[in-house]
């Protein structure tokens, strides 16, 4: 080697400039990887969704459904006469069909003549689960008011949470005379140890302008998610919205309705394991609770649904046809009040 090649050395910018190329390289493959692999827009809670249905028995609700980035997922637009069957538990085959509008709400007749509008904010009660369309208490109390245009909001699975973040963030033709409003079931359940409003937080981190536009970003958060333990103060059995968090997302679900002018009603849902005993739950008490202090109307069904003496109730939770009928027996003239404020 002649001696003027001995000891040279390559120049370090020249080092860091070849550094940075591999660097960006095995960027940019592992970027496609995960572009291929890993798809955008499903969280940890949607994933836990088609488990938990997968567990109950009715796997083809989540066919209607479809990841959403702030509610976790919602009801997808444009469904025609999809017809489901499952079951819930032990509950009976359930059957039914689900058509929903341009915005994934359960599709209502038109009402040419409308005066007012109503939306009804709720869960899988409020949707319908195992009920037709023209079934559900929503349909009913459109049919039985004159001049009222129902908007069935609720989509299986929500908690007061996600009710409130559909409320916040819908666009109406023209702003609602009165929102009935029902969760509980849901946000009683626990899933993973973490709760609704945790996996928010961590799900608002992906609107950094860097990680919304890289797959593998997105993809290293949702790792690291899974990867932490919950907190000690979030144990195993922490449900999706505890005591607090639910009457906190009430209340805030009350205030965004009279930012709008709207009148709120408040409804607790009952549940078949109530029927024979006395018995109330936790979420139920603190939804009067939040009624009174707020001042809002408030129905509690649970013992309307006692007094019955046939069947009103599809599995633990969901009511049939004669259920449905009942609930807008109840809710008619409570509705009516609201809309002659």
């Amino acid at each position: 080697m002649p001696p003027s090649e001995q000891g040279r050395s390559i120049p370090r910018s020249r080092r860091v400039a070849y550094a940075a190329l591999v660097l960006v390289a095995v960027w940019a493959i592992a970027e496609g990887v995960a572009r291929i692999g890993f798809v955008v827009g499903g969280t940890d809670r949607w994933d836990a969704l088609e488990g938990v249905l997968v567990a109950a028995g009715f796997e083809q609700l989540h066919s209607i459904l479809e990841p959403d980035p702030q509610r976790f997922w919602r009801v997808r637009a444009g469904l025609e006469a999809k017809r489901l069957k499952g079951h819930l538990g032990n509950s009976g085959q359930i059957a039914f069909s689900v058509s929903t509008d341009e915005y994934g709400r359960r599709r209502m007749p038109a009402v040419s003549d409308a005066r007012f509008d109503a939306v009804f904010l709720g869960d899988s009660c409020t949707f319908g689960v195992g009920v037709e369309g023209d079934e559900t208490f929503v349909a009913l109390l459109q049919q039985r008011i004159p001049g009222l245009r129902a908007i069935n909001a609720a989509s299986p699975g929500y908690t007061a949470y996600q009710g409130r973040v559909t409320f916040e963030t819908a666009a109406f033709a023209r702003p609602p005379a009165a929102v009935v409003v029902s969760f509980m079931f849901n946000d009683d359940l626990p899933w993973d140890g973490r709760g609704d409003l945790e996996h928010a937080r961590n799900r608002a981190r992906l609107d950094n302008w860097l990680i919304a536009r890289s797959r593998l970003l997105q993809f290293m958060m949702r790792l690291r998610g899974a990867a932490e333990p919950p907190s000690d103060a979030a144990p195993a059995r922490r449900p999706r919205l505890d005591d607090a968090e639910y009457a906190s997302e009430l209340i805030r679900i009350v205030e965004a309705v009279r930012a709008r002018d709207a009148e709120a009603l408040l409804v607790a849902w009952p549940l078949a394991r109530q029927m024979p005993n006395d018995r109330v739950t936790r979420k139920q008490v603190i939804m009067g609770n939040v009624a009174r202090e707020l001042g809002v109307p408030f129905v509690d069904l649970v013992p309307h649904f006692r007094a019955q003496s046939t069947p009103v109730f599809a599995d633990a939770v969901h009511a049939n046809a004669a259920g449905n009928r009942l609930v807008a027996d109840v809710l008619e003239p409570e509705l009516r009040k609201l809309l002659e404020r």
